[in-house]
């Protein structure tokens, strides 16, 4: 009985001496190690806890983070480069300007040359009087109209030139050129102005009151054919279409509102010729003046952020990349940090690539770009974003909240 004790006792021993010689000489069939297929039940547990198949999912997440950053890396390796231009380094041909809005144009630069008012001006109709002293009653004022050459037709003495002088000029030529033909002896002459040569303007588009509309001749400008319109409407843009008439055959204007014939048409932007860096148009008899809506300017917001979409833009308003971000709704991850603005610009076929940093821009200067109408905002995705990114949506919220950043 002593004997078969001994032997009960010593034989937990031996299984352990037996599991480890056949570990080392067998091959593996399953997840977990040999060894703790030849021990004891009560020693299994303590013996392969390290071992088990269950304690080794924590080196997982690990060993994946490192398998992403491998295949991320050799897919980056392989990609091609692109030629882009830092937003610190951005020409001044490339750089974006901030539009100025129609309701806060300087109208009154529209005016052009100032015309004085007391000038006889062609086609002007003036009221002339000529007393000689021994009437008896006061003469009555001749209407005498102004040609195109500045001749004018007064009565009794002829043809006199009277464009281009003052009133008190144009009385005196009058009581000479009188006297100088023996017509008067001492005569009184007194020139009145009856009615300005005026042009007729049709004004349409975005005004508040459309029409046609008399303008005098010598202030025929956009400023006048304007304000007789009552002013831009909250819609109206900057570019205004001129249309000129078009003479027919028979020498004769047809108005350009009325004209089925390709007619002189210019394109004038208001903000141009306010700040003098395009010239003032006069307008001729029959010319019509289109002011067009603003158009709708926007810029897109695409790739890692929150709310993707496209944002309009309101004029006298500098739209910078922080702001853009900010309006759609941030980034998702904050460890994204490259940003690409595609710009498509007049001179140039294919768009620009400008590449630019949340961080940078943050520390304020020119990183902080200034955006243009049809610019498109990337926040790309990186390598490190990439990885951050599935490995949060792989492990869960605990990752997320255990890494700063995200």
């Amino acid at each position: 009985r002593r004997q078969l004790i001994e032997q009960k006792m010593q034989r937990p021993v031996q299984s352990m001496e037996v599991a480890t010689n056949s570990g080392r000489n067998s091959p593996k069939k399953s997840g977990k190690s040999d060894e703790c297929l030849f021990l004891e039940p009560a020693i299994r547990p303590t013996r392969c806890a390290c071992l088990s198949g269950d304690d080794m999912s924590g080196a997982r997440p690990q060993r994946m983070v490192w398998l992403l950053l491998a295949v991320v890396s050799l897919s980056l390796a392989s990609g091609c480069a692109q030629n882009k231009i830092s937003a610190s380094r951005l020409p001044l041909d490339m750089q974006a300007q901030v539009t100025q809005g129609a309701d806060r144009l300087p109208l009154g630069r529209l005016t052009g040359a100032w015309a004085p008012s007391d000038v006889v001006y062609p086609g002007d109709s003036l009221a002339v009087v000529i007393a000689t002293g021994v009437e008896d009653k006061p003469p009555a004022p001749w209407l005498v109209r102004v040609n195109d050459n500045g001749s004018a037709d007064v009565p009794i003495i002829g043809q006199l030139q009277l464009g281009g002088l003052r009133f008190p000029q144009a009385e005196n030529a009058i009581r000479s050129e009188g006297i100088h033909r023996g017509m008067y002896v001492n005569p009184t002459v007194s020139v009145g102005l009856a009615a300005r040569h005026t042009r007729r303007v049709t004004v349409t588009g975005a005004v508040e009151e459309e029409g046609v509309y008399d303008v005098p001749a010598v202030n025929s400008n956009l400023l006048a054919a304007l304000m007789k319109a009552k002013g831009l409407s909250k819609d109206a843009g900057l570019n205004v279409e001129v249309r000129h008439p078009v003479p027919n055959p028979q020498g004769r204007v047809v108005p350009a509102s009325y004209s089925t014939a390709q007619g002189r048409t210019a394109m004038v932007n208001l903000a141009d010729v306010a700040h003098g860096r395009s010239p003032n148009i006069m307008l001729e008899d029959g010319a019509t003046v289109t002011v067009l809506k603003k158009p709708l300017r926007t810029f897109q917001v695409i790739g890692l952020v929150r709310k993707p979409n496209q944002f309009e833009m309101e004029p006298d308003h500098e739209y910078r990349l922080l702001e853009a971000l900010a309006l759609a709704g941030e980034r998702t991850l904050q460890l994204a940090d490259k940003v690409h603005i595609i710009r498509r610009l007049p001179n140039r076929p294919e768009p620009i690539v400008i590449e630019a940093s949340v961080a940078r821009a943050k520390s304020g200067g020119s990183a902080n770009i200034l955006l243009a109408p049809g610019d498109v905002i990337s926040v790309e995705e990186t390598a490190l974003t990439f990885v951050v990114g599935t490995v949060r949506d792989f492990v869960g919220f605990g990752f997320s909240a255990a890494v700063p950043g995200l």
